[in-house]
Protein backbone atom coordinates (compact mmCIF):
# COMPACT_ATOMS: atom_id res chain seq x y z
CA UNK A 1 0.00 0.00 0.00
CA UNK A 2 2.08 2.92 -1.35
CA UNK A 3 -0.65 5.22 0.76
CA UNK A 4 0.83 4.31 3.70
CA UNK A 5 4.23 5.03 2.78
CA UNK A 6 2.98 8.64 1.38
CA UNK A 7 1.76 9.50 4.08
CA UNK A 8 4.17 8.25 6.47
CA UNK A 9 7.03 10.39 4.25
CA UNK A 10 4.41 13.61 4.46
CA UNK A 11 4.61 13.31 8.40
CA UNK A 12 8.30 12.61 8.30
CA UNK A 13 8.37 16.13 6.36
CA UNK A 14 6.11 17.23 9.35
CA UNK A 15 3.09 17.87 7.09
CA UNK A 16 0.27 16.33 9.10
CA UNK A 17 -1.75 14.11 7.15
CA UNK A 18 -4.51 10.89 6.66
CA UNK A 19 -4.76 7.80 4.15
CA UNK A 20 -8.09 6.66 3.67
CA UNK A 21 -8.29 3.07 3.21
CA UNK A 22 -10.93 0.17 2.62
CA UNK A 23 -12.10 -1.60 5.41
CA UNK A 24 -10.75 -5.03 4.21
CA UNK A 25 -7.40 -3.33 3.58
CA UNK A 26 -7.42 -1.75 7.32
CA UNK A 27 -5.08 -4.75 8.64
CA UNK A 28 -2.23 -4.56 5.81
CA UNK A 29 -2.32 -0.67 6.36
CA UNK A 30 -1.72 -1.04 10.02
CA UNK A 31 0.71 -3.59 9.23
CA UNK A 32 2.65 -1.47 6.67
CA UNK A 33 1.95 1.91 9.05
CA UNK A 34 3.72 -0.38 12.40
CA UNK A 35 6.52 -1.08 9.95
CA UNK A 36 7.30 2.82 9.02
CA UNK A 37 5.95 4.09 12.33
CA UNK A 38 2.97 5.85 11.21
CA UNK A 39 0.54 5.90 13.86
CA UNK A 40 -3.02 4.24 13.26
CA UNK A 41 -4.65 7.58 14.23
CA UNK A 42 -3.64 8.57 10.60
CA UNK A 43 -5.21 5.71 8.98
CA UNK A 44 -9.37 6.56 8.05
CA UNK A 45 -11.55 3.89 6.90
CA UNK A 46 -14.23 4.71 4.33
CA UNK A 47 -16.32 2.38 2.72
CA UNK A 48 -15.01 3.41 -0.86
CA UNK A 49 -16.43 0.27 -2.48
CA UNK A 50 -14.50 0.41 -5.93
CA UNK A 51 -13.75 4.05 -5.95
CA UNK A 52 -10.46 5.17 -6.21
CA UNK A 53 -8.45 8.45 -4.58
CA UNK A 54 -8.67 9.95 -7.82
CA UNK A 55 -12.50 9.02 -8.80
CA UNK A 56 -15.50 11.47 -8.17
CA UNK A 57 -17.29 8.75 -7.49
CA UNK A 58 -15.08 9.30 -3.89
CA UNK A 59 -15.80 12.76 -3.36
CA UNK A 60 -18.98 12.25 -1.65
CA UNK A 61 -18.15 9.60 0.58
CA UNK A 62 -15.14 11.76 1.48
CA UNK A 63 -17.36 15.22 2.10
CA UNK A 64 -19.92 12.56 4.89
CA UNK A 65 -16.26 11.41 6.55
CA UNK A 66 -14.49 14.77 6.38
CA UNK A 67 -15.10 15.27 10.08
CA UNK A 68 -13.66 11.67 10.56
CA UNK A 69 -10.38 12.68 8.31
CA UNK A 70 -9.89 15.98 10.03
CA UNK A 71 -10.12 14.30 13.41
CA UNK A 72 -7.67 12.32 12.29
CA UNK A 73 -5.02 15.16 11.59
CA UNK A 74 -5.93 16.66 14.59
CA UNK A 75 -5.55 13.73 16.91
CA UNK A 76 -2.09 12.97 15.24
CA UNK A 77 -0.39 16.38 15.08
CA UNK A 78 1.81 15.07 17.82
CA UNK A 79 2.81 11.84 15.92
CA UNK A 80 5.07 13.48 13.53
CA UNK A 81 8.43 14.79 14.25
CA UNK A 82 8.85 18.49 14.23
CA UNK A 83 10.27 19.38 10.71
CA UNK A 84 13.58 20.63 10.19
CA UNK A 85 14.41 24.16 9.31
CA UNK A 86 18.07 25.15 8.08
CA UNK A 87 21.02 23.10 8.35
CA UNK A 88 23.02 21.65 11.35
CA UNK A 89 25.34 24.78 11.66
CA UNK A 90 21.93 26.36 12.22
CA UNK A 91 21.44 28.49 8.45
CA UNK A 92 19.25 28.62 6.42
Amino acid sequence: MRSVLDTAELEAKGIPTVVLVEPGWYKEARFIAHGVKLSERRIQVLPLGTTTASSIDAIPIVEQHIADILDGIIKGFGDADPPRVGSASGSD
